[in-house]
């Protein structure tokens, strides 16, 4: 898994929860909300996580 993890495109081929986005959009009119990453242990996977 550690080797997939570092070839950087393991990310980019994930897929939503289906309303995942609605759901931050509802909590976002009441909270803030701060989204947190693991980028530095799996630098090569900065890119697809922000594109």
């Amino acid at each position: 898994m550690g080797t997939v993890l570092h070839q950087g495109d393991f990310f980019a081929s994930l897929i939503g929860m289906p309303g995942a986005k609605d759901a931050i959009s509802i909590l976002c009119e009441t909270y803030k909300m701060f989204i947190t990453t693991a980028a530095m242990e799996y630098s090569t996977s900065c890119t697809t996580k922000f594109a």
